[in-house]
This record gives structure tokens, C-alpha cells and sequence, in this order.
């Protein structure tokens, strides 16, 4: 279960990725990397937008704090709970486009955020299925015997 957790993890990461992309465009960076360098991104005169770097570099930080990690404890919790916030920044982003500036942002570039959550939310949900699995796995007996003394533990989803 872990090989299956750590690949639906990486594919989380990898549709974050796209949306990581699409804030840089936004901050007018010109170079086609993702940037991780906080005091960097935060530069900017748009409170909105600073709110969505914000919320975009802490997903990428507890994406990485999960990499490599086992699947447990609140680690994936927390990578839910990050694209929740990224989410939101993104819609009140948008939102402010929309009232104050009287235009929205591309159709193309929110075609393409759409479309990365839509596989983030995918991966998701084929993760906490995993998750499930394993949580339903070590409560059965003689399983529960045993894990405890292996040191397993249930799992937060994301």
C-alpha cells in the first residue's frame, strides 16, 4: 500500500506543479521554473495575490515535507488542508480581478487551473482510498495484533 500511496502522492505533486506554474505567470516571473524562494515571491503590491503565493508556497512545502516520508500522521492531512487553502486563495483572487479591475483572468489560464485540480482531486480521493484500505486493514484482527507492536498506525486522509 505504500508504493500505491507514495505514486497517487507524486501525482498530487505533479498536477500542483501546473498550478505552481500558472502563479508564476501571474507574478510576471519570466522563466518557466517554479520558484521557491519565499521573500522572492512575495514581492508584489496586490494583497490577493501575496495571499495566493503565500498559500501556493506553503502546498509546495508540505508537498515536500511528504516526500519521501511514510504516510501517516498529519502529513497528509496537512497536504489537504494546504490545497484547500490554495483553492481559496485562487477564488478570492479571481473574485478581486472580477469586482475591482471590472475584467476576469483568461479563459485558457482558468481552464488550466481548473484542470489541475480536477487531477489533484482525482489523485486525492485515490489516495484516501488507499488510505482507507490500510486504516480498514490494521483494525481487523489477528492484523491489529500485530500492528501495534510493528509500530503501524492509522492514517489522517487527506
Amino acid at each position: 500500500m505504500q508504493v500505491r500511496g507514495a505514486a497517487a502522492l507524486r501525482s498530487v505533486e505533479k498536477h500542483a506543479h501546473r498550478c505552481f506554474a500558472l502563479v508564476d505567470i501571474l507574478r510576471g516571473s519570466t522563466s518557466n521554473q517554479w520558484t521557491t524562494d519565499h521573500a522572492e515571491m512575495a514581492v508584489t503590491s496586490d494583497p490577493e495575490l501575496t495571499y495566493l503565493l503565500t498559500a501556493v508556497h506553503a502546498l509546495d512545502q508540505t508537498l515536500k515535507d511528504a516526500r519521501g516520508g511514510l504516510l501517516g500522521g498529519q502529513s497528509v492531512a496537512k497536504i489537504g488542508i494546504a490545497f484547500e487553502a490554495t483553492q481559496q486563495a485562487w477564488r478570492n483572487w479571481v473574485n478581486v480581478q472580477q469586482q475591482v479591475d471590472q475584467h476576469s483572468i483568461p479563459d485558457d489560464m482558468q481552464a488550466q487551473w481548473d484542470a489541475a485540480t480536477l487531477r489533484i482531486r482525482a489523485s486525492r480521493e485515490g489516495l484516501n482510498h488507499i488510505l482507507s484500505n490500510y486504516n480498514e486493514a490494521i483494525a481487523q484482527f489477528p492484523a491489529r495484533m500485530l500492528v501495534h507492536a510493528m509500530g503501524f498506525k492509522p492514517t489522517s486522509l487527506m
